[in-house]
């Protein structure tokens, strides 16, 4: 039998039946009708069901691919409970990012951000640069003047692939970095077998108030507050490849800590071209 594991409560007082059974195999499983029936007695708030209505109930939940049946005892539906993730990451980032206006190949002048979760803001600004790309179709390359490499700390694998497609379609491009930590060396490694052209770590002139990033017609300028800054030099200092940052945040020691990111997006071609000419020359002798 599985360990418990706490299934947040729809409602703390007279729960329905179906919820009382998702709640109990959420805790322990995979249980019999009778072992089912004898849970849902023992809590406070969920007696008063029969047995015969818990049998109903249950097979009502087959029927509907919320549990699932395994010889003679049930579990949570494996389907279900990827479906209910997958809503749940949605609905987390949508509302992460809810207040942002939407950005499209018609937009101009500057748009604001704003973020308090570093993984939603790598994301995005990872799919904006994507979809920057796909709309101009150009052969310039980017330029980024950054602290730290904007990388998702509450990794999943699915955004390693948005994060290879991004540097694919960006087709090189040139990145100056002001810190030299463990982390920001592994990212490097993965920019430079990606695609990109050059990499400069360490570079402490910098001395960066906010990162930039200049891609094609797009200034992208981000500020991080002082403890967004604070919780990426800790973080960068320790972690020295995926398997250290998935150890960080599978056990959630800095889920608790709070970020503040303000992001300025500004579509001017002129200055773009003129900033990004000037600096890929400055760091990197390279005259476009």
């Amino acid at each position: 039998m599985n360990p418990a594991i706490t299934l947040p409560k729809l409602s703390s007082k007279n729960p329905s039946h179906k919820e009382a059974i998702i709640s109990v195999l959420g805790s322990r499983w995979p249980l019999s009708t009778k072992d089912i029936y004898s849970e849902i007695q023992r809590l406070s708030d969920a007696n008063g069901f029969s047995y015969q209505a818990t049998h109903k109930t249950i097979q009502q939940l087959v029927e509907e691919k919320i549990i699932s049946k395994k010889g003679k005892n049930y579990e949570l539906s494996q389907e279900w409970i990827n479906r209910l993730k997958n809503f749940s990451t949605a609905l987390s980032d949508k509302y992460s990012n809810k207040n942002n206006q939407e950005i499209t190949p018609e937009f101009e002048g500057t748009i604001k951000w704003h973020f308090d979760d570093l993984s939603v803001f790598s994301l995005e600004m990872l799919k904006l640069i994507t979809n920057i790309a796909k709309w101009n179709n150009s052969k310039e390359c980017g330029v980024a003047l950054l602290r730290h490499p904007w990388f998702p700390f509450n990794f999943k694998f699915i955004d390693f692939a948005v994060f290879i497609d991004m540097l694919k379609l960006t087709k090189g491009g040139y990145v100056v970095l002001q810190c030299d930590a463990p982390f920001d060396r592994w990212i490097t490694k993965q920019y430079l077998g990606s695609g990109v052209t050059d990499v400069k770590l360490g570079v402490k002139e910098l001395n960066l108030e906010h990162d930039i990033l200049i891609f094609q017609d797009i200034i992208i300028q981000a500020s991080f507050s002082e403890e967004t800054r604070q919780l990426q030099d800790e973080v960068y200092s320790k972690v020295h490849d995926l398997g250290d940052l998935l150890q960080e945040f599978v056990f959630q020691r800095h889920a608790h800590k709070k970020v503040d990111i303000e992001v300025l997006i500004t579509k001017n071609p002129a200055l773009s071209k003129t900033m990004r000419d000037q600096l890929v020359e400055k760091y990197f002798g390279v005259k476009n």
